[in-house]
C-alpha cells in the first residue's frame, strides 16, 4: 500500500507541476 500512495503523490506532484507550468506560459 505504501508504494502506492508513493506512485500517487509522485502522479499529483507531476499534475501540479505541468499545471504550474502552464499559468507561467499564460502569463509570459
Amino acid at each position: 500500500i505504501k508504494n502506492k500512495d508513493d506512485i500517487d503523490i509522485k502522479r499529483a506532484q507531476a499534475a501540479i507541476g505541468r499545471a504550474l507550468n502552464r499559468l507561467n506560459i499564460s502569463k509570459r
